[in-house]
């Protein structure tokens, strides 16, 4: 008995260490696997390329064999940055498309649910169980593959891009190659695709948008930043994103061309800037827009606004302030729908007699420009809210606009003009104060 208890006694303590020294081995041989095989990868918060210092993403085979390390390691090809660069993508993408549709949609603030609710709908849950399984697998394939099938198309366009660059001896920097890849990401998931600030010609755009109408996804691009680069010319390649909805060209070097009508296939088109340019007067496409709801052509060198602009009865916002022009036309009157208009900084003398056709106006900026009175029919701005007539040459208040007491009249202002002080203008002052209960700010010259 006593025999039987010491080898009993023996095998508990040897167990324990056998199973040890087997997790350290296996321990030991897993990080052995791990270190034998470098990994190229993308650091997606700072965009530049992270390699294993074995492989510096960039040298040959003929390199490598030339270190001094005794360990030989396999010789392998490396691929193109964009097409590397894309395969990683693709395969996040997959993994977001799977989170995607395994998302509880109902979220952690749902109301919470009866005890007959709940039990009806775990009953219904239960029955359906099997078939609602099925479908969201199959919606789960249907969606990697359709997106994966999108990456590769982008990958083999863009690849086959570079290619043809290098060939003309046009090389792109890693950094913007790894820039791009990550914008077009972004773009695959949100349908906006941001190209500002990477000194991008109007050929090279050119050459970006004839890529995405090559991978079948230019109609996806939904909203195009291009702001802050060198665009000389409006690309007429524009037209192949038909339903684009928002385009950003502001901060370029954009001049007048005569083929900017070429982009009136731009029928979706709701928010358009051109701000910050060098144009001379507004393409000849953008009268064409019949959803165009907000114009930004701030700061060019505007001399004077098309007649055209009845054919924009969607317009809301309106902003063709620090250029040149002298007067506004009177199909500006025919917006109904403008509630801001921004004119300020300009040469103009008088505002267009029927100027109260505005009825949704509701924020007019005319600082800095040449009026000295106001058409007749201003007071028939009944929703006028802020107004800005800072250095005019009004010589006194316009008496039309005590018209507006009784609307939404809240701010006003006529710093900077040549109003006489005296004691007409004091009491002219207190009877408006009195009717409108509105400071006006105003200041002598």
């Amino acid at each position: 008995m006593k025999i039987l208890q010491l080898l009993s006694l023996t095998i508990s303590l040897a167990i324990p260490a056998i199973c040890s020294v087997s997790a350290m081995d296996q321990k030991n041989s897993g990080n052995t696997e791990q270190t034998s095989n470098p990994v190229q990868r993308v650091n997606p918060n700072s965009g530049s390329l992270c390699v294993d210092e074995q492989n510096d993403g960039y040298s040959s085979s003929d390199e490598d064999s030339d270190s001094d390390d005794s360990t030989t390691t396999q010789q392998t090809t490396t691929p193109p940055l964009a097409l590397t660069t894309m395969n990683n993508l693709c395969q996040e993408f997959q993994t977001l498309s799977v989170i995607d549709q395994s998302r509880d949609f109902e979220g952690p603030n749902a109301p919470a649910q009866t005890n007959s609710a709940s039990k009806q709908k775990q009953s219904n849950n239960s029955s359906s169980s099997s078939s609602s399984s099925s479908s969201s697998s199959s919606n789960t394939t249907n969606s990697t593959s359709i997106l994966i099938s999108t990456v590769d198309k982008i990958s083999n366009a863009f690849d086959k891009f570079f290619k043809t660059e290098r060939q003309k001896g046009i090389n792109y920097s890693s950094k913007f190659q790894i820039s791009l890849m990550r914008k077009i990401q972004v773009f695959l998931r949100t349908n906006r695709l941001d190209l500002s600030n990477m000194q991008l010609t109007t050929e090279i755009l050119s050459d970006f948008i004839t890529v995405l109408v090559n991978a079948d996804v230019a109609h996806n691009v939904l909203v195009l930043r291009v702001n802050n680069n060198l665009l000389k010319k409006i690309p007429t390649s524009l037209s192949s994103l038909y339903n684009l909805q928002v385009l950003e060209l502001s901060s370029n070097l954009l001049t007048t061309s005569d083929d900017d009508y070429a982009l009136d296939t731009l029928v979706d088109l709701e928010d358009l800037r051109l701000d910050n340019n060098l144009l001379t007067k507004i393409p000849g496409f953008v009268t064409s827009l019949p959803k165009l709801a907000w114009l930004n052509v701030r700061n060019n060198k505007i001399t004077y606004l098309p007649d055209e602009f009845d054919n924009l009865p969607n317009l809301e916002m309106l902003d063709v302030s620090d250029n040149q022009i002298d007067e506004l036309p009177n199909t500006l009157c025919h917006l109904s729908s403008l509630t801001t208009l921004f004119i300020g900084r300009n040469n103009i003398t008088a505002l267009p007699k029927r100027f109260g056709r505005l009825s949704d106006l509701e924020i007019l900026n005319a600082n800095n420009n040449k009026l000295s009175q106001l058409p007749d029919s201003f007071d028939q701005l009944h929703k006028l809210s802020i107004v800005d007539f800072e250095s005019n040459h009004f010589k006194a208040l316009p008496t039309v606009l005590t018209n507006l007491c009784h609307h939404r009249l809240t701010a006003l202002n006529f710093w900077n003009n040549p109003i006489a002080v005296s004691y007409k203008y004091y009491k002219q002052l207190s009877n408006f104060y009195q009717k409108t209960k509105i400071s006006i700010d105003i200041s002598d010259r």
